[in-house]
């Protein structure tokens, strides 16, 4: 809020300037929504972006590619849909059961199901 201190020295941006980084974050969150592995957790005029990854996403290295700076912040964790495969076998009995680490029957099918996934963040400054 050092803005309200100090008004003499705010500078607002300029219309194009805010319709370039408007376009800009509009840009950046297509891409991400198009993806299943990434989320934007910041607002939109935030001046830094704050993703949230999981971690086997290609995202971060991508973006660094780019040329943006990014910064690792405090890892989350997210509920996913689909973040739970659960191998099932057949029973002796014919009924569906987990299927054990050292389960020597062949996988009958696979349930997935809602679970808790670690994701890491990273945050960098909008253009």
């Amino acid at each position: 809020m050092a803005y309200l201190r100090n008004a003499d020295n705010f500078k607002r941006a300029s219309d194009g300037e805010r319709e370039r980084r408007e376009q800009w974050f509009k840009a950046l969150n297509a891409e991400v929504v198009a993806r299943s592995d990434t989320w934007i957790i910041s607002t939109p005029h935030a001046p830094r972006i704050i993703l949230e990854c999981l971690e086997t996403s290609p995202m971060p290295a991508e973006l660094i590619d780019r040329g943006y700076k990014l910064k690792a912040e405090q890892d989350g964790q997210r509920i996913l849909p689909h973040a739970i495969a659960q191998p099932m076998v057949i029973s002796s009995s014919g009924a569906l059961i987990p299927a054990t680490a050292n389960s020597t029957k062949p996988v009958t099918m696979v349930n997935y199901g809602a679970g808790i996934q670690s994701t890491k963040r990273y945050s960098f400054p909008a253009p």
